[in-house]
């Protein structure tokens, strides 16, 4: 699995990062997340980003996007964190 978080078109740049990726095995289905982290100094509405799952194979020069979700709305705070994965009571908090 990998990532991308996309942005729209912004008057000032905001500082959102993908923090970490977790892989679950297969006994562990739906284990899979990703942690996204609020960077910069003000609070950020996530509902203006959508993560696109992409895959690609060794050597590709192309990437598939094989799922978009488009985030919640809900504010970040500075250096906080947001977790979104499939199943909650695999992850954690």
């Amino acid at each position: 699995m990998l990532a991308a978080l996309v942005v729209g078109t912004y008057a000032r740049k905001q500082q959102v990062a993908i923090n970490e990726l977790g892989f679950g095995a297969d006994r562990y289905k739906g284990a899979e997340f990703v942690e996204l982290t609020n960077l910069d100094i003000k609070p950020v509405d996530l509902s203006r980003f959508r993560l696109d799952f992409v895959e690609a194979s060794a050597g590709a020069d192309t990437v598939t996007i094989y799922r978009t979700l488009q985030l919640p709305s809900h504010t970040l705070k500075p250096n906080s964190y947001f977790v979104i994965c499939a199943d909650a009571s695999v992850v954690g908090t």
